[in-house]
Parts: structure tokens; C-alpha cells; sequence
């Protein structure tokens, strides 16, 4: 179903994902940026969706598969990092960062999670082109996928240029695979950029001599991130504060944790 607004036409999906990136706090001008409308435009699609109930609730969303790739460092990070210290201790070490030229290396990895269970985790060697990631669709996702969620699922993946390719299509037309429709300028949605960071705080500070061994530490990691397994974090009371009944229901569903009681 297509419904216009203005001059431009949102499918179910597109405003759903506009509701979706509201729900977890993106502001009405920055969504109309991300999906090339005007501020009005989203303002009227939030409003028809108090009338139409578009959040998907645990139901719709019970069978999605969220997935994306992520690099991760043998050592240190690619962001900037910050410390406190006194005016004119810069070169004191206890005030220093170690490094390690050109970060040591990297491990490439792709993973997916449903609103069950964690998925499959792969370790990328090289590069990920269109055939790389129909192979993982073909061998990895779909035997997945219909063992633990049925004939019917829908997959969300970003608008990467291997993932948006023809020959990529052509595999979810011919095994009828439904894909979550996804803005071109994606606002950052993805419910699994979640679990990334929490590989990432789970394995700060413990080190990997090499790939091999630092895919082995990210592996048995993912295994942990079960949702069921997730702990409560100090950030559940503002969520609880801030987040409508609705959109709470939704966020824990994504993030796997427990809704207050």
C-alpha cells in the first residue's frame, strides 16, 4: 500500500520506519532529511499513525532478521578517544593511551539476530562482494532462518551497493524472501549497531595476539548476547521515562531487554 503525502509517496514500510526512528528518539527534521521529504511531511505521517496504529508491535516484528557487517580492531579503536587529566601532565604515562601502528590489524565479521535468538556470526575474509553475501543468504541465513523461524521472514539489511545488487535481488525473488524496505540515507536504525557495541565493551580490555584469535573472542562473545541472557543496564529507568507504553514494548523487543515491572 502506497499513501501520498504531498508530493511524494511513502510505502507501509518506508512510514513505518519513520515511526520507528521517532519511537527511538530521531527528530522530526533530521528523519526529513534521511528520507528526503519535508518536516511536515513526517509531522503528518507520526500523526496518521496515532489513527492507524502503525507501530509494529512484538508480533510484526517477531519474525525480522536484522543483520549487518562491522570491523573490529585487534587493538585500540578507530573513534577518538578522550582523557581527563591536569594541566600540564600531558606526557605523564598514567595519562597515556598505547597504540599500535595502523591499529594492529582488523577482523571483518557479519552477523544477524532475530527477536529471539542471536544468529549466525561469520568472519569475512577479504572482500564482501555480491557473491560472498549471496553465498552466506544461501548457506548461512536461509537453513537459519527456516529452522528457527519458519517459511516466513522478513530480512532487513542497509542499502549497501552488494546488498542492493541484481544479482543480490534475484536470489530473494527466486527463494521469495521479503526484504525491509530501507531508506537510501538511512538514519543509524539498525537494532544491531546494539549489539556491536556491546562486543566492543565486552572485549575492551582483553587482548588478541592475532585475527584468528580475535574472531574467536568475538565469536564466543556473540554467543552470550542471547536476549534472554542480556542484563539490565543503568540506561532502563530513562527508558522507561521517556518512551511511550508502545514505543517501550518495541525497544525492548529490539534490544533484548526485560520491561520494568
Amino acid at each position: 500500500m502506497v499513501r501520498p503525502f504531498g508530493k511524494k509517496t511513502f510505502t507501509v514500510d518506508v512510514r513505518k520506519s519513520i515511526v520507528r526512528g521517532h519511537e527511538l528518539g530521531v527528530h522530526p527534521k533530521i528523519l526529513a532529511t534521511q528520507f528526503g521529504c519535508s518536516s511536515s511531511q513526517i509531522y503528518r505521517i507520526l500523526k496518521n499513525n496515532r489513527d492507524d496504529h502503525l507501530p509494529w508491535g512484538p508480533r510484526e516484528w517477531a519474525n525480522h532478521i536484522w543483520s549487518d557487517e562491522s570491523k573490529f580492531n585487534l587493538f585500540g579503536t578507530d573513534g577518538i578517544q578522550w582523557i581527563r587529566r591536569p594541566i600540564g601532565s600531558r606526557y605523564a604515562p598514567q595519562y597515556q593511551f598505547l597504540t599500535v601502528k595502523q591499529r594492529g590489524g582488523s577482523v571483518m565479521v557479519w552477523g544477524c539476530f532475530s527477536d529471539t535468538s542471536m544468529g549466525p556470526f561469520k568472519r569475512i575474509v577479504g572482500t564482501m562482494d555480491r557473491y560472498v553475501f549471496e553465498d552466506i543468504l544461501e548457506n548461512t541465513i536461509r537453513p537459519w532462518a527456516r529452522a528457527n523461524l519458519g517459511q516466513s521472514w522478513v530480512f532487513q539489511q542497509d542499502n549497501d551497493p552488494k546488498h542492493t545488487s541484481n544479482h543480490v535481488a534475484n536470489w530473494f525473488r527466486r527463494r521469495r524472501v521479503d526484504v525491509l524496505e530501507w531508506p537510501t540515507q538511512s538514519p543509524n536504525l539498525n537494532p544491531i549497531e546494539h549489539m556491536w557495541k556491546e562486543l566492543e565493551r565486552r572485549l575492551k580490555e582483553v587482548r588478541a595476539s592475532n585475527a584468528n584469535q580475535k574472531f574467536a573472542q568475538l565469536e564466543a562473545a556473540w554467543l552470550l548476547l542471547m536476549p534472554k541472557d542480556t542484563q539490565p543496564n543503568s540506561s532502563r529507568m530513562a527508558i522507561d521515562q521517556s518512551c511511550t507504553e508502545v514505543g517501550n514494548e518495541y525497544f525492548y523487543a529490539e534490544v533484548g531487554i526485560q520491561k520494568m515491572s
